[in-house]
């Protein structure tokens, strides 16, 4: 998202504020039409990014406002719904200028790394503002927030998943565990139904457990365990996820148990974009036998 913050003003300028605001963000819009780009919304959530941002800067010495060196990470803590999300900022710094939109549209314009910026298709919102310092110069920041990269093809994340949770059993001296088509469909149905009902548990909200999901697919075993996760980590989520089940206790114990021989993974995601993982893990046998989750 793009946010153009005004900060550091007077009460009685919150007015000019936010048509200053909604002014540039009618010009950032129009530039990005005459490229034939569709509009990016402005959010409440970025605006207030930004706003945080703006005030930062438009409180430091003139001589250190550009660039800010710290991370954008630490002004997410209260916006949940950026959380795991990657944020691009541009910040333009304007000394008194009659007329601040025109300003803008010309930095826009004539400086390529804001007009590459600007131009993305891989940015999926924008908020803008404008803050003001106490020498005059308005404080413009622009936060742009990436699209997620949703992973179309599940298969292949259940297959690595498998194969990486199998390294790390070698490198402990176990044997791999042979993935059961039979308990992928098992797994990845346990995911689809956490996926769209919005829960994240073992059991359903029916009360069955993995036990429970695995005999019903009449697969017999003397001793079953699963562990799940969720993650919006959409650039590598099995490396997120068999690191996080590696230091958890109970879901290692799982990973890492040597009576285990079968397993499969099922994954799904839900509307919302987070991943659920599923991965049962089962000891063989002619009876039903003991259940295992962290």
């Amino acid at each position: 998202m793009t946010v153009f913050l005004l900060s550091l003003l007077s009460a009685g300028d919150a007015d000019k504020r936010e048509d200053l605001a909604a002014r540039i963000y009618r010009e950032l819009l129009a530039l990005r039409q005459s490229e034939g780009l569709s509009d990016l919304p402005r959010t409440p959530a970025l605006d207030r990014v930004a706003a945080r941002r703006a005030v930062s800067i438009a409180a430091r010495p003139a001589e250190r406002r550009l660039p800010p060196k710290e991370p954008l990470a630490r002004l997410l803590r209260d916006e949940e719904s950026l959380r795991g999300r990657k944020l691009v900022e541009q910040i333009d710094v304007q000394r008194e200028t009659g007329n601040p939109v025109e300003a803008t549209r010309r930095a826009w314009l004539n400086h390529t790394p804001y007009w590459d910026l600007l131009i993305e298709e891989g940015f999926e919102a924008l908020g803008l503002g404008v803050g003001r310092a106490e020498d005059g110069s308005l404080v413009i920041v622009t936060v742009f927030l990436e699209g997620r990269s949703v992973p179309t093809d599940l298969a292949t994340l259940e297959e690595r998943t498998e194969r990486e949770v199998n390294r790390i059993r070698s490198e402990h001296g176990l044997p791999a565990l042979t993935t059961l088509p039979a308990l992928r469909d098992v797994a990845r149905r346990h995911s689809e139904d956490m996926a769209r009902r919005g829960f994240f548990d073992h059991a359903s909200p029916e009360g069955s457990t993995a036990g429970d999901r695995v005999l019903a697919f009449g697969l017999p075993y003397r001793m079953v365990g699963e562990n799940i996760g969720k993650s919006m980590e959409m650039e590598d989520p099995v490396v997120t996820i068999v690191d996080g089940w590696l230091h958890s206790p109970g879901h290692r114990a799982n990973l890492l148990h040597p009576r285990y021989r079968r397993t499969g993974v099922g994954i799904a995601i839900s509307e919302d974009g987070v991943i659920y993982f599923t991965q049962l893990f089962v000891q063989p046998t002619g009876r039903q036998g003991e259940v295992r989750s962290p």
